[in-house]
């Protein structure tokens, strides 16, 4: 066992690579208490020299890792901040926004299970706030993210929040999950009555990358990595993107992170 391995084993630190970088994990000291077990508090910074530091950003557990050094340059190796927690969106909707979605086939009752919300934002594309539709992404009933959509396809999201599919919640235990391109898509299955689906949360890439995936430096798709766990169950995952070019490379991405061996894809009729 290398130095760094023993010294995250001895403080019951579990990382999924004793490689240099940044991670995520629970944290040995508070997750077990808290109603949230799942959330990855604890960040950790590995250091190519064999030393690291973590903290904790909710009981503020922190240290050092490895040997002890007085050249180390805590500045450089301090672990990366917590991901920015939005506040819950507002939830009602002007009848504008609901004739919008009802002329899409999703009725208010849909809406309203989803929390889905419409207020002013700060828009990048437009420089300043304009009306959007909000979509809150839950983990274990909290927001942890915010989808912002105005009626022109402009999109952003909370600034610093951790990446994860789109309505996570509802693939709790289940073996069979479908995936989907936008929240419109995943709204619009469970109007048709499918309830086990998410949806990606950055849409889909222009063409399949290159190369072997690492998961430390996969930021496009860093919502399958954060989301490993509650995927963990499923024994059957329909890939429902769309029928054209990035749709397909979407489908080859999220098959090669999930594990082809469980991923059915979904080739939806001409119209």
């Amino acid at each position: 066992m290398t130095d760094i391995a023993a010294a995250l084993a001895d403080h019951g630190i579990k990382l999924r690579s004793h490689a240099p970088g940044d991670y995520k994990s629970l944290c040995p000291w508070c997750s077990h208490t808290r109603k949230n077990k799942r959330d990855l508090c604890l960040s950790v910074t590995l250091k190519a020299d064999g030393t690291g530091v973590f903290k904790c950003h909710n009981c503020g557990e922190s240290g050092r890792l490895g040997p002890e050094r007085d050249d180390i340059d805590i500045a450089r190796a301090r672990p990366a901040p917590a991901p920015a927690r939005p506040a819950p969106p507002s939830t009602g909707l002007p009848d504008q926004i609901i004739k919008w979605f009802a002329n899409r086939g999703i009725l208010q009752a849909v809406l309203k299970r989803n929390g889905v919300g419409y207020g002013l934002h700060y828009m990048p594309g437009a420089g300043e706030e304009v009306p959007c539709i909000t979509f809150p992404y839950y983990r274990d009933g909290e927001v942890v993210n915010v989808k912002y959509r105005t009626l022109g396809k402009q999109f952003t999201q909370t600034k610093g929040a951790e990446k994860i599919f789109y309505g996570l919640d509802d693939i709790s235990g289940r073996e069979e999950v479908v995936i989907c391109e936008g929240e419109i898509d995943k709204l619009s299955l469970e109007e048709a009555g499918i309830t086990n689906v998410i949806s990606v949360p950055d849409g889909a890439p222009q063409k399949v990358k290159d190369g072997a995936i690492d998961p430390d430096d996969d930021a496009k798709f860093s919502y399958v990595w954060n989301c490993r766990e509650e995927l963990k169950e499923a024994k059957k995952i329909i890939l429902a993107t769309d029928n054209d070019a990035p749709g397909r490379a979407l489908t080859e991405e999220l098959a090669r992170r999930l594990g082809r061996e469980r991923c059915w894809r979904v080739t939806w009729p001409e119209l």
